[in-house]
């Protein structure tokens, strides 16, 4: 995402964060699932 915003592009940036918050929420939300198995997080 840094080297997006220094592209100065709005459309880059929305892309970055959208790649990001792809990657990032499954692994997350997978990891809230090992904590605590009796809720689903995703």
């Amino acid at each position: 995402m840094i080297t997006a915003c220094a592209t100065g592009s709005k459309q880059a940036v929305r892309d970055a964060s959208v790649a990001y918050v792809n990657d990032m929420v499954p692994a997350v939300t997978g990891a809230m699932d090992d904590v605590d198995p009796t809720v689903v997080h995703s």
